[in-house]
């Protein structure tokens, strides 16, 4: 096996450093032509394949070009550090070989091949990291100890475990802080095409990592999609019964269709790895795994008034869940002259008459026009900008979206007990509506609890 400094040496000896050439790099008169991201990634997998842990990044220029290069980790002594092939391959470019040979002692003395975590911020600023199919990881890093913590450098078999009460992702920020490393990347993913994760697990004890999600809201042509999926690749997506946030209960049938509703209520996406893999492998196998999905309007918690006349809406009720009810979705509406707001009130749902949508909660509601509203390109826009433009009222304290003022007044209302709630407890020498449904809230959290971990 080589050491770094060997397997440096050959990298940029034998590179020629060429703009036409980048991103897609040839081999011309025995020298490899590209540009910085071709040499970071060459030397990658030669360090890889002599036992070193390694994984790209980038800094961005002065003239805002991005500057790529490479974290290692030498399992022999535990070091981390960057080597930055591309700053001495530009040193040794249009030199005749005779001239590279005499000049490369003096240009590995450079310490481009071994730089310090630190003072490689300080040169040249904070760092982005990637996935080998340059998905990013993460942005913005001016801490040189928390560049340990890339993936690539951490194996997939010693994860450190997050603990948090149960809680709805309402923005993708929050993934960063519930989801776990290996399922973090692809968790993103899933969230800018509209399909919630109910919640995700590293089981370091079985060696496989697996994230949890809802089969009923996806869209018809993902139902389909995972039902071609769970035929022909298993060992990868499988359904799960009984379903919610709590997917961790036996395999089960695959749906015959998409219109099937007898028993499946949700599905992993799974991938199973050795003791030598790291987390970015992992990481990378499940964002390719989720990538196959196509982009939907979010619907968890969201019904037309079909799905309620259908019974859709009762698959997630904790009393079917609990006990393993089947064929609840009717195969046709029934008929009811009852209004929108009325069937609602009845089924304890809301209803909003601009959207025609009954729904659960003003979470669900959000995520539902953060996907109705993206842009052209089909990505995720601020929320802010989503009200802004669309007569809608942003509020930050809960980062979400509601139609009037009236509807965030009474979302405010019905999150914390005020003095107004025991006044009016007092005057009706009772229990109000309103503190009823808080008790009411806190059981269903109790339930929820008693489920699993909750949405990651």
């Amino acid at each position: 096996m080589e050491n770094i400094k060997e397997i440096y040496k050959k990298v940029i000896t034998n590179g020629f450093y060429d703009e036409h050439y980048g991103m897609k790099a040839e081999i011309i008169e025995g020298k490899k032509h590209g540009v910085c991201i071709d040499f970071s990634k060459e030397l990658i997998e030669e360090l890889r394949k002599n036992g070193y842990l390694a994984g790209l990044i980038s800094t961005l220029n002065e003239d805002g070009y991005l500057h790529a290069a490479v974290l290692y980790k030498n399992l022999e002594n535990g070091q981390i550090n960057i080597a930055d092939p591309v700053t001495d391959v530009k040193k040794l470019t249009g030199l005749t070989d005779e001239q590279r040979y005499s000049e490369i002692e003096n240009i590995l003395r450079g310490n481009n091949w071994s730089k310090n975590l630190k003072e490689y911020i300080e040169e040249y600023g904070p760092i982005t990291e990637y996935l080998d199919d340059f998905t990013t990881i993460r942005k913005d890093i001016k801490d040189g100890e928390d560049l340990k913590r890339n993936l690539h450098l951490n194996f997939a078999s010693k994860p450190r475990h997050i603990q948090h009460p149960i809680e709805k992702v309402v923005n993708i920020s929050q993934i960063d802080e519930l989801v776990e490393d290996p399922m973090k990347e692809a968790c993103k993913v899933l969230y800018n095409k509209g399909i919630p994760t109910s919640c995700s697990d590293n089981f370091e004890e079985k060696r496989i990592a697996e994230i949890f999600l809802p089969y009923t809201n996806l869209s018809s042509e993902n139902k389909r999609k995972l039902i071609e999926l769970s035929h022909s690749n298993p060992e990868h997506y499988e359904f799960r019964s009984p379903g919610g946030s709590w997917m961790r209960q036996a395999k089960t049938d695959i749906p015959v269709d998409e219109t099937d509703y007898s028993q499946a209520r949700g599905f992993v996406i799974k991938a199973s790895y050795n003791e030598n893999q790291t987390m970015g492998d992992i990481s990378k196998q499940l964002v390719d795994l989720s990538k196959v999905f196509e982009r939907q309007t979010y619907m968890e918690g969201i019904y037309t008034r079909e799905d309620i006349l259908r019974n859709i809406h009762k698959l997630e009720d904790v009393n079917n869940l609990l006990s393993g009810a089947k064929n609840i979705v009717l195969p046709e509406p029934v008929q009811s002259s009852k209004t929108n707001e009325q069937l609602a009130k009845l089924n304890d749902l809301k209803y909003s008459k601009r959207f025609n949508i009954f729904y659960e909660n003003n979470i669900d509601k959000t995520r539902y026009l953060e996907t109705l509203y993206r842009d052209e390109k089909g990505n995720i826009r601020s929320k802010m900008e989503i009200a802004s433009e669309n007569g809608l009222i942003y509020d930050e304290d809960s980062n979400m979206i509601f139609e009037t003022e009236q509807e965030l007044k009474e979302y405010k209302k019905s999150n914390y007990i005020t003095p107004a709630d025991i006044v009016e407890a007092d005057m009706d020498k009772g229990i109000s509506t309103s503190i009823i449904n808080k008790i009411r809230s806190f059981f269903n959290n109790i339930i929820e609890k008693l489920k699993g971990k909750g949405e990651r």
